[in-house]
């Protein structure tokens, strides 16, 4: 019996607003369920045929047509392809909890950079975590298609607003280019803060300079920074050990630092065979925004290309003479963990490096 002959049970009309207001949640980049079990039985009270599941007909009748806010047929169908993880054309509690915890679910009309800048994440990071090619930011995803935008990737993206970041060529977000922009109101919650360890904040917060360091963004420190990263002492004697840092850049958090990352980083910081530096070596490197850490056989050339500055004065700046410039040293590829000094920004201009 379908629902519009039905009547309208309570329950029924409860289970559709709280779906509806999941839903809104969700695609305005909100992702906490504050109550799971409530949840779970207000999508079982969809199930208005006692079968166990809830069909296409039956997510119509209830969410398409009951409640406040109604889903559009798309939403309905979105919502149906995400959650039916088996295929039998339906979708029972267990998976559409699954979906619930999941991520973001995507309309015909979503882009990888839409999502990015609904849920207040670097697109390219997104894409990167989602296993999507950056060339693919501005197609358009499949409907019902599901975006992995968890708790650490989310405090990650919270940390880069934090450490007021300035837009590269690439970003037109008011958000990011905007110098010590303020967060928006889909920060981490106190949950997920709290589901972080002290150790996993201090790697966030490396990780967030890094990446932002290596897309061409000038990140600016938080206050405070030395007492962030103290978790990553394990000695309590206010040392780095080399392969300390490197297990930790490399497997926490859900935007680790690849292979030739962390040996950029740790070849940046250990020069030499030293296997110890004081934790203030690493601050004094984030907290310097005109350093830059090449990758094993990266160029000057194509620092140039991700950060936008002069090919001149990057060379002069980094003892290069113009002579060096014209016989060819930017096509030359420099060791893994080289740091570059990137020409200053002239006052005014914090939307580029």
């Amino acid at each position: 019996m379908r629902v519009r002959e039905l009547p309208l049970s309570g329950d029924i009309d409860r289970g559709s607003m709280l779906i509806q207001s999941w839903w809104a949640s969700m695609r305005r980049g909100v992702f906490e369920v504050k109550d799971i079990r409530r949840l779970a039985r207000a999508f079982a009270a969809l199930d208005t045929d006692g079968s166990g599941s809830v069909d296409s007909s039956e997510l119509r009748d209830v969410l398409g047509l009951l409640g406040d806010n109604p889903l559009e047929e798309e939403e309905i169908e979105a919502l149906l392809k995400a959650g039916d993880s088996n295929g039998d054309g339906a979708i029972d509690v267990d998976e559409f909890l699954a979906l619930a915890q999941a991520g973001y679910v995507c309309l015909s009309t979503d882009t990888l950079r839409r999502v990015a800048d609904v849920c207040n994440c670097n697109p390219k990071l997104l894409a990167q975590h989602n296993g999507i090619e950056e060339r693919a930011l501005d197609e358009r995803l499949p409907s019902g298609f599901v975006l992995k935008i968890s708790a650490t990737s989310r405090i990650f993206s919270f940390f880069s607003l934090s450490m007021g970041m300035t837009g590269t060529r690439n970003m037109t977000s008011p958000e990011l280019t905007s110098p010590g922009a303020a967060p928006r109101s889909n920060e981490p919650s106190a949950s997920e803060l709290e589901a972080v360890s002290s150790t996993d904040h201090a790697v966030c917060l490396v990780h967030a300079w890094w990446h932002s360091m290596r897309l061409g963004l000038r990140p600016k420190a938080p206050s405070g920074l030395a007492q962030s990263l103290a978790p990553l002492d394990e000695s309590g004697q206010g040392e780095l050990g080399r392969e300390s840092l490197r297990d930790l850049v490399t497997l926490l958090g859900e935007n680790p630092l690849e292979e030739d990352s962390a040996d950029a980083l740790v070849a940046a910081l250990f020069q030499g065979q030293s296997q110890r530096l004081p934790i203030s070596s690493l601050v004094d490197l984030m907290e310097d925004e005109n350093q830059f850490v090449m990758v094993e056989g990266e160029r000057l050339q194509d620092v140039v290309a991700v950060c936008g500055c002069d090919p001149l004065r990057l060379a002069r700046l980094n003892g290069h003479r113009p002579s060096q410039v014209h016989a060819g040293v930017m096509e030359v590829p420099m060791p893994k963990g080289t740091l570059l000094t990137l020409p200053i920004l002239p006052a005014g201009n914090l939307s580029r490096r």
